[in-house]
């Protein structure tokens, strides 16, 4: 019998996300998602600008020497994992790419 996730187990999740907006109501507007998969995070959080991600991190005290990054021809990905409230939470920049990066493309 396969067993699938119901919306009461993202409950925590769901609380956390609450947390997070109403503990920081001051930092820059984010996606959310809450995911029902068995993934690395229960709560991403994506932002779209350099100092968007950076308040972001530091307000959820995220290390940057954590963080992964893929590059593509227009933009650049940055990802840190780390937990708030009790939940995987993984932040996600959608950034320009570096100077350097942007001349080798």
């Amino acid at each position: 019998m396969i067993v699938r996730p119901t919306a009461r187990e993202q409950t925590d999740t769901a609380r956390a996300l609450v947390k997070l907006v109403t503990q920081f109501p001051e930092l820059p507007a984010a996606n959310f998602a809450i995911t029902s998969q068995r993934e690395a995070a229960d709560l991403t959080v994506n932002v779209h600008r350099t100092d968007s991600f950076e308040r972001w991190r530091e307000a959820l005290d995220l290390d940057p020497q954590t963080a992964s990054v893929e590059y593509f021809a227009v933009f650049q990905t940055v990802e840190i994992f780390g937990r708030f409230s009790g939940v995987r939470l993984r932040l996600v920049g959608y950034l320009p790419l570096p100077t350097e990066a942007a001349d080798r493309a």
